[in-house]
């Protein structure tokens, strides 16, 4: 199943973009998500949210990287809408932008779920206290 998002940013025109599955799945983890854009395939970084690593440093870390990963994949199969607002590529040169699920900024619901943590640059979170 291939999910239809609409993609915004301030110096182009809407475009259709697709969310794409990889291994059953619309995100790799709570904070990255596999799109297709122009018809190729890329990865966005969600905005302003730290999530734990699925490939993490200890079993705690891994499990909630797989919870917030399974809860927008969740939200993502079952939303009714999906906009996402492009802010241009980060340090690794993924999009960057906010992903708004029926109408809902996704990151925030993260955080207030207890499976994120606001990003701040040059801060590493230790998922493993």
């Amino acid at each position: 199943m291939t999910v239809l998002l609409l993609i915004t940013s301030c110096s182009t025109i809407k475009e259709e973009t697709y969310f794409r599955q990889q291994k059953g799945l619309y995100c790799y983890d709570g904070d990255t998500c596999y799109i297709i854009h122009k018809g190729a395939k890329e990865l966005i970084r969600i905005r302003n949210l730290d999530t734990p690593e699925i490939k993490g440093k200890c079993i705690q870390e891994k499990q909630l990287a797989i919870k917030a990963r399974d809860y927008i994949n969740k939200r993502i199969k079952n939303a009714k809408s999906i906009r996402f607002e492009r802010l241009g590529r980060d340090y690794y040169n993924r999009i960057l932008g906010d992903i708004y699920i029926d109408n809902w900024k996704i990151s925030i619901q993260v955080i207030q779920k207890g499976l994120g943590k606001e990003y701040r640059k040059g801060i590493k979170i230790n998922w493993c206290d």
